[in-house]
């Protein structure tokens, strides 16, 4: 499995590979296996769906033809909320879902409500000290990407500003369209700032990155693990 360019994720196939060898040979409940057969499957879906947007949303930001954004500013802008909306709705909800893949890898009830968080908080209470507690705290970037997520779920965060940015190298000109994300997207629209320079593709792709790279390592200390005591739940 991989998500070229931006990560290769070969420590979910190890995972997959070593759960089902375990529902072959009996050494994983059912309790496991139904739980890693329901949410698993969402996960990946979830990102394949985060990276089609990623992809969709480059493809509109550097395209060589940009007459789309110059001539149809309204078409070009609702594709760009709608890609960059579907992202951060899937990338989002791919975190969430690996909170319950952890809480049911390690054999822990699921509760009401399951959020990113939810996985340290369960964790902490049944297996206080556990060595993947720390990988399972909140990455510096991800109440940012919440917070960008959230207000997208009611609101448009990028409106109608642009940049056209043209630059020359070697005789040929490349053309990439520019959207800035504000510094803080709950402000009124009209009292945004953009000091921090955010652009949207810029942004969406790093955290794209900062995302399979956190689960693949998740996924790959919770492999190592199972593979040592040659069991699930932990």
């Amino acid at each position: 499995m991989s998500f070229a360019p931006y990560h290769q994720f070969r420590n979910a196939v190890r995972l997959q590979q070593l759960i089902e060898d375990f529902h072959s040979a009996g050494t994983i409940t059912t309790q496991v296996y139904d739980g890693y057969s329901r949410y698993h499957p969402a996960l990946i879906h979830k990102l394949k769906c985060a990276q089609h947007h990623l992809d969709r949303l480059e493809e509109k930001l550097t395209a060589s033809d940009i007459t789309e954004a110059q001539n149809s500013a309204m078409d070009f802008t609702f594709a760009v909320n709608m890609h960059m909306d579907s992202f951060f709705y899937a990338g989002g909800s791919a975190l969430d879902i690996l909170a319950r893949e952890v809480i049911i890898y390690f054999g822990q009830p699921l509760p009401a409500m399951v959020y990113f968080k939810t996985a340290a908080t369960t964790i902490s209470a049944s297996h206080p000290g556990d060595p993947l507690l720390p990988r399972l705290a909140n990455p510096p970037w991800k109440d940012e990407f919440t917070n960008y997520r959230n207000v997208l779920t009611h609101e448009l965060v990028v409106v109608t500003q642009y940049q056209i940015d043209i630059s020359c190298d070697g005789g040929k000109t490349t053309k990439k369209i520019r959207v800035p994300l504000p510094d803080d997207p709950r402000a009124a629209p009209g009292n945004r700032k953009y000091k921090k320079k955010r652009e949207i593709l810029s942004y969406t792709t790093d955290h794209f990155r900062k995302m399979l790279k956190l689960i693949n390592t998740i996924y790959g200390e919770i492999a190592d693990r199972a593979e040592s005591v040659g069991k699930l739940p932990l």
